[in-house]
């Protein structure tokens, strides 16, 4: 099984097609984990240094956690919210919001790991003919 961490080109491609690079963490994260959303990755089976992008999805009481479980794009989310958070009041956007950045960054992660796939692919085929 083929393994894909996020590295800074891969995470720079994926924020860019996801157009969600204003609002993620400026850099990628091995350390212990910190966030719940974090925490929930570690409990699903991957390492504490699993390489990850951590993201609020604009919201104020939500935390997500991308990474690659493997050669699968993966996102961890958790919320609590209370009766009167701004992230569920009447009118809000911002669940909506939050999923449609989820659903962008794992197309992005997605076609990041198809092209790294096809470049490992193509490499291991010019290596066979260099034999």
């Amino acid at each position: 099984m083929m393994h894909l961490k996020i590295t800074d080109e891969i995470r720079e491609r994926c924020l860019r097609e996801a157009a969600h690079d204003a609002h993620i963490n400026d850099r990628i994260v091995t350390s212990t984990p910190q966030t719940l959303a974090e925490r929930g990755m570690t409990m699903l089976g991957s390492t504490r240094a699993t390489p990850r992008i951590r993201s609020y999805l604009y919201c104020d009481a939500v935390d997500a956690c991308f990474y690659y479980a493997g050669a699968v794009p993966s996102v961890v989310v958790t919320a609590r919210w209370t009766a009167d958070s701004p992230d569920i009041a009447e009118g809000s956007k911002k669940p909506q919001i939050a999923a449609e950045v989820v659903r962008r960054m794992m197309t992005a992660m997605d076609k990041s790991m198809k092209a790294e796939k096809d470049r490992q692919w193509a490499a291991y085929m010019e290596e066979q003919k260099l034999k």
